[in-house]
């Protein structure tokens, strides 16, 4: 199931993101530019941590290209991190500006696509709590955050997603449309291997 936030525009408020390991997306909007919405999750030191940003094909998105910025123990310090996001001052920040891929991602299983933006891959550095921001200095609108390596579901779950590999996040009508990234009502999203420590806007 998708990962639902509201409220969450603080480290303080940042939506909890349960079972870094398990495949999950969260759909999302920031509603301005440099508007933040922020998320954590839990790490093991030496846990594969992957978070895929990427936007809608919609017209209306066509100039937003919100980045992902990572803060947690440990974090090797990269990028530039924009003077309104919130940070530890303990923590190490990793921040990797949106780059739109030149071309869409169409899936194979479902009539769907989308545009890649940003992509953080590493192994946690220390136990601890992670933070991670999501920023456009200029634009609002609408995006996805896909988390996790390893697709694992209980019996509930493989009920609730008959059709699990690659994972399918259903959307309520009200929440597609508010959100066309899961327009069609189904949108897939495929776990990734582990990769070995990077940081990177879209590939072209």
């Amino acid at each position: 199931m998708p990962i639902r936030s509201s409220g969450n525009e603080s480290l303080a408020t940042a939506t909890l993101i349960p079972d870094l390991t398990k495949s999950r997306v969260v759909y999302a909007a920031l509603h301005e530019g440099r508007d933040t919405q922020y998320y954590k999750f839990e790490a093991a030191k030496g846990q594969p941590i992957h978070l895929a940003l990427f936007t809608s094909t919609s017209m209306e998105d066509a100039h937003f290209t919100p980045g992902i910025i990572l803060i947690g123990p440990g974090v090797p310090n990269h990028g530039f991190v924009p003077p309104n996001v919130e940070i530890q001052p303990v923590a190490g920040v990793m921040a990797v500006n949106g780059m739109r891929a030149k071309q869409a991602t169409y899936e194979a299983f479902a009539p769907s696509s989308f545009v890649t933006l940003a992509d953080i891959s590493l192994l946690a550095p220390a136990n601890g709590m992670y933070y991670v921001a999501i920023q456009d200095a200029a634009y609002g609108g609408h995006y996805g955050l896909a988390i996790g390596d390893r697709e694992s579901f209980t019996v509930v779950e493989w009920i609730l997603n008959p059709i699990a590999r690659p994972v399918r996040l259903h959307m309520g009508a009200a929440e597609s449309a508010r959100c066309p990234l899961a327009s069609p009502r189904y949108l897939s999203c495929r776990a990734h291997p582990p990769n070995p420590p990077s940081t990177s806007g879209a590939e072209t």
